[in-house]
Order: structure tokens, then sequence, then C-alpha cells
């Protein structure tokens, strides 16, 4: 595994790319990320992936939700869409939050 040393992108193949494909910086712009670190990513990686599907989840919830309240069928029921998406927010937030967490740890890849 390597990474870009302009924008950190990392790179998964063994053929290294003439450019970063992110930043596309040309020339000896890769390095390779000790046994350590990438085993700290690889290890990661499915955890990584289910915080961006829960994320995912949750904006679906928000939508569904912020239709609901706009529906104001009766009372009760805005009150309880309201809810959900409140805590949809607070809860989207705490998984930004937790992703931040991984990449500031190095555990993002």
């Amino acid at each position: 595994m390597y990474k870009c040393k302009e924008c950190g992108y990392l790179h998964w193949l063994e053929e290294l790319p003439e450019r970063c494909p992110k930043c596309l910086s040309k020339g000896e712009v890769f390095v390779e990320i000790e046994e350590k670190a990438e085993n700290k990513i690889e290890e990661s990686l499915y955890t990584n992936e289910l915080l961006i599907e829960l994320m995912d989840n949750l904006n679906k919830v928000l939508d569904i939700s912020a239709e609901g309240m706009n529906e104001k069928l009766d009372d009760d029921c805005y009150k309880l869409f309201t809810r959900v998406y409140k805590n949809s927010i607070e809860m989207i937030q705490a998984v930004k939050a937790e992703i931040a967490a991984h990449v500031e740890d190095d555990k993002w890849g």
C-alpha cells in the first residue's frame, strides 16, 4: 500500500500510476506505508464501510421523517416524525465524528 505525499490518497495496487488519481501530482509522490499502519487500515475497512452504510441509511430516515412531518396527519404522528428527524441528525453527526476519529487515528483508507 502506498500513500501520496501531496494529498494522502492511498493506492492499493502494486503498480503505481504515473500521476496520483486524486491530486494528479506527477513523479515520485508515493511512499510505501509501513506494515503496522497498513494492518491498522485493513483491520478497519469493514467497520468503515458499515459507518458509511449507516450514514446513508440515517439520511434516508431523515428524508422519510421530513416527509412525515410535512404530511401532518395528526399531532402524535407529527411529534414522532419530528423526534425521529432530530435523533437522525444527532446520529449522523455521531457517525461523522467517529469517521473523523478513524481518519485522525489513521484507520481510514
